[in-house]
């Protein structure tokens, strides 16, 4: 069994991995856009002035409906809880602690037990073991660095390889 130390995950990486995943799903939404600009750039160089307003003007909205929508969900608000994550050969256990002032993790509740057969996928991103749920609005974010050694990194890495390919 490997078990975590206390970790939790910022609000940030969360929708910086929810607006990559959305960009990858609906790729045709930059593509068009960009070749029509670039089409009509080649007619007229206003298409240029007119591309880059839509740009500063769309991004910024497109990013807070995101980010909004991402953290008002249940499954992502409970990867922002501290908690600890243990994995063992059968199963994933999160038990989400609460620290008071004097540094002391108190657990809040009854651990949170997955199968792996509920779990759909997981992919390594900058440092982190991102670990998605089947039912797909659900995901948990562990930081190498809440690991006690490399060891347990690659023992994870060839438990999860393991359990989701077979």
């Amino acid at each position: 069994m490997v078990h975590t130390k206390c970790h939790k995950t910022s609000s940030s990486f969360i929708v910086k991995i929810e607006m990559r995943n959305r960009v990858i799903e609906s790729l045709w939404v930059l593509i068009f856009p960009i070749a029509a600009f670039a089409l009509g750039f080649y007619y007229n160089n206003a298409f240029y002035y007119i591309g880059l307003m839509l740009i500063l003007l769309l991004y910024p909205f497109l990013l807070t409906i995101t980010y909004l929508n991402t953290l008002l969900l249940p499954g992502y608000t409970s990867s922002l809880k501290p908690r600890i994550v243990k994995f063992d050969d059968n199963s994933l256990e999160i038990t989400y602690v609460k620290i008071d002032e004097n540094s002391i993790e108190i657990p809040t509740g009854k651990p949170v037990v997955f199968k792996y057969l509920e779990i759909s996928s997981f992919d390594v991103i900058k440092e982190h073991f991102v670990i998605k749920f089947n039912n797909k609005k659900s995901l948990i974010v562990v930081p190498f660095d809440s690991f006690y050694s490399t060891e347990d990194i690659t023992k994870i890495t060839q438990i999860l390889n393991q359990k989701l390919n077979t």
